[in-house]
Formats: structure tokens, C-alpha cells, sequence
């Protein structure tokens, strides 16, 4: 099972790896640096959610570490092909989930049932639809990341038509 210890340990990662893509390049900086805090600001949003929900803590385990790998793909991406347009690249959600195999990220960490309803959640999160064949806590870890995911790009282009000069 999950634990905050290992949601510490996937933070931990997850910055280590964000890292990596540092750049001289101040435009390249500035749109890896907003992925990121996108990244994080939707996870603390999975886990406000999940609190006014209810969740069980297990399940909170799922939601935050979903939250945070959600765009994990982005900055491979960006790097690879200097855009965050997946019609022009590739599919961001299913390169982040190579990218976590690659890496062995889940290696000693949660169990392989907690590990899929991850990836399914990250798969399907920049899906128009969730297939009828998701279910149970998996279904509601793919409808919560969706929101969060989107309350957050809401917010940022609301602040962006507020004040378009920043």
C-alpha cells in the first residue's frame, strides 16, 4: 500500500527529474518552470478535492500521487521537440507513462493494483472520454485529475486575460 513516505519519495523524484531540464534558455526555463508548478498546483488541487470528498487515505495516497505525475511526459517533450502540442508530437500522457517505467519509478513502492490505477488516471486525463470499462476507484481517480487538471489551466487563463502584460 502507498504511503506518505512514499508519496516523499515520488516528490523527491519528481523534482530531482524536473530538474534535469534546466535551461539557459529563458523561454525554455520559463515554460518548463510553469509545467512544473502546474504539476504541483494540480496536486495540491487532487488533494483539496479528495479532502472535501471524503477520501479514505489510501485513496488520498493515489490522488496526490497522480496529481503530480500527470504531466510528468511534458518536459521529455518539450525537450525533444520544443512545443507542448501533442498533435505535433506525441501523446504527453502516455510518454510520461514510459518515461515512469523507464525509470522504475513505483520499483518497492505501492502495489502493482495502486500502480495501474495511477497509470490509468495519467492515461486518460487528457482524454475526451474515460472508457465504460474504468471503474470503481479507479474511475474516480480519472474524473478527479481530470478537474484538477483543468480548474488549473481555468485559473491560468483567467489570470492570463486579467493581466495579459505578465
Amino acid at each position: 500500500m502507498l504511503t506518505s513516505e512514499d508519496v516523499r519519495y515520488f516528490t523527491d523524484w519528481f523534482m530531482a527529474y524536473t530538474a534535469a531540464f534546466r535551461s539557459e534558455d529563458p523561454a525554455t526555463e520559463a515554460n518548463l518552470r510553469y509545467k512544473k508548478e502546474h504539476s504541483l498546483r494540480v496536486r495540491d488541487r487532487m488533494v483539496a478535492i479528495g479532502r472535501e470528498l471524503r477520501l479514505s487515505p489510501e485513496q488520498m495516497t493515489l490522488a496526490e500521487t497522480t496529481g503530480l505525475f500527470h504531466d510528468v511526459g511534458r518536459f521529455e517533450q518539450y525537450a525533444r521537440y520544443r512545443t507542448f502540442k501533442d498533435y505535433l508530437t506525441e501523446d504527453h500522457a502516455l510518454l510520461g507513462l514510459s518515461i515512469l517505467e523507464r525509470e522504475r519509478v513505483f520499483r518497492g513502492h505501492g502495489s502493482e493494483e495502486e500502480k495501474e490505477s495511477i497509470f490509468t488516471a495519467v492515461k486518460y486525463h487528457n482524454k475526451l472520454s474515460i472508457p465504460e470499462t474504468v471503474g470503481g476507484d479507479t474511475l474516480v481517480l480519472c474524473q478527479l485529475i481530470r478537474d484538477a487538471d483543468k480548474l488549473d489551466i481555468l485559473d491560468q487563463v483567467v489570470r492570463f486575460y486579467e493581466n495579459p502584460e505578465k
